[in-house]
């Protein structure tokens, strides 16, 4: 048994990065002969509306069988130091601290931990021509996503610019306009990718996308094991996504009153939690009455408009509408479509999965002090964690497809309510 030291070590030092084992596994096995053909007929089977159940039991044998030759191939990498997937060819900036000769045991185990994951992902059905294709992963990286104007300005007006001023050349002018504008933004100021990794076709029909980039792409989000922080919102972050949950809610209305009678009821609620997390002191008291009327608002969203609370779950998971759409140029992008989670290393219970974060069900944030930074610099955050594949979180709620039409009739009861008056 390892002592705390030495599993710190692993932890700290040495732990093999398992978006990168998703990685290795995929781009390993996505030419493999015997994989390909596997998981080609699992496909088509599962893409036959007609097929029976017992067609369905034979695509999960076939992906059974794919993961079976996974698991052989890299038992047999062990021993061959030729093997593209021995130690010996891990490279050392996927190792946390850098690869050093004791982290064989960190990198053969979260290969293992990410086979299922690969040899099952035909289940998912927006990964399947990635699958029956043999899209490449790449790492996202550093990569960083553009910020929306919904996002960056968080329910502040739009900026209405100034005159240019005597004297000022037009750099100075455009200079200061907008350094004035980005003095209004409330919102979202976190770039960070929320793709770990991204899956690119490599058989675009563009004849330019080697140079162009120009891409279909899948960003995933990778996750792994138990109670993982799907987000982590402070005030700003809420207003942004919050601008952007809003604006989407409300274009479901006509133009006029009732969409904006409708983007103010759901725009509220996120902007009443982010004015009472935004603390920045250290007085317990201060912080335990916040937590708890924050913590109130998210459970009544929770309770009486849980569509709001799943939207806004899946914009900060995907970060769709929060960066603007990116249209080539790169291979990378910083949106995610897919979720996959893993278990953790000894751990295989949890199970793993692909899944779309449009399916994704609302996680209740958990209003916290923030660490980090100076003392008394951070607000508190309000926090999403999420549960493993075979497990919803203790906060995790199912995914309800079925919102859209009860939310409309409740939003339009309760604006007629504001409007005509109780009953009208």
């Amino acid at each position: 048994m390892k002592t705390f030291r030495q599993f710190n070590q692993i932890l700290v030092e040495g732990r093999y990065g398992s978006e990168h084992g998703h990685r290795t596994v995929w781009n390993e096995f996505r030419h493999n002969k015997t994989i390909r053909t596997a998981l080609g007929q699992a496909i088509d089977i599962l893409n036959n509306k007609n097929s029976s159940d017992d067609d369905k039991e034979e695509a999960e044998r076939m992906m059974t069988s794919a993961a079976d030759h996974m698991r052989s191939r890299i038992e047999r990498a062990k021993e061959d130091p030729e093997d593209p997937l021995n130690f010996n060819h891990a490279k050392s900036k996927n190792f946390t601290g850098g690869k050093t000769g004791d982290d064989a045991e960190s990198y053969y185990k979260e290969l293992e931990n990410n086979i299922d994951a690969v040899a099952y992902s035909a289940r998912e059905k927006k990964m399947r021509a990635a699958v029956k294709d043999g899209w490449k992963m790449v790492t996202a990286g550093k990569e960083q996503g553009k910020l929306s104007k919904t996002a960056l300005r968080g329910g502040a007006e739009p900026y209405q610019q100034t005159k240019k001023q005597p004297g000022e050349t037009p750099k100075q002018y455009k200079d200061r306009l907008d350094r004035e504008e980005k003095e209004t933004y409330k919102g979202v100021t976190s770039k960070t990718s929320k793709s770990d990794n991204v899956l690119i076709d490599p058989t675009s029909k563009n004849p330019d996308a080697a140079i162009t980039h120009d891409y279909k792409k899948i960003g995933v989000s990778h996750k792994q094991g138990a109670n993982t922080q799907i987000a982590g919102g402070e005030p700003g972050e809420l207003r942004g996504v919050g601008a952007v949950v809003a604006k989407r809610a409300s274009m479901k209305f006509p133009k006029g009153t009732e969409r904006n009678n409708e983007y103010d009821r759901v725009f509220n609620m996120f902007r009443n939690i982010a004015n009472t997390t935004d603390y920045r002191g250290s007085d317990p008291n201060q912080i335990r009455r916040r937590k708890a009327a924050a913590q109130q608002i998210w459970n009544r969203m929770s309770d009486e408009d849980p569509k709001t609370l799943q939207d806004f779950t899946q914009a900060q998971a995907s970060r769709g509408g929060v960066f603007n759409k990116t249209t080539g140029g790169d291979m990378r992008d910083a949106t995610a479509g897919i979720m996959t989670k893993v278990p953790a290393t000894g751990k295989p219970q949890q199970g793993s999965s692909n899944k779309r974060i449009s399916q994704m069900g609302g996680i209740i944030p958990r209003p916290t002090k923030s660490k980090g930074g100076d003392e008394g610099n951070r607000p508190m955050a309000n926090r999403q964690l999420g549960g493993t594949a075979n497990k919803l979180g203790k906060h995790e709620q199912p995914f309800n497809a079925f919102f859209p039409l009860a939310q409309q009739i409740a939003s339009r009861r309760l604006r007629n309510d504001t409007v005509l008056g109780p009953g009208q």
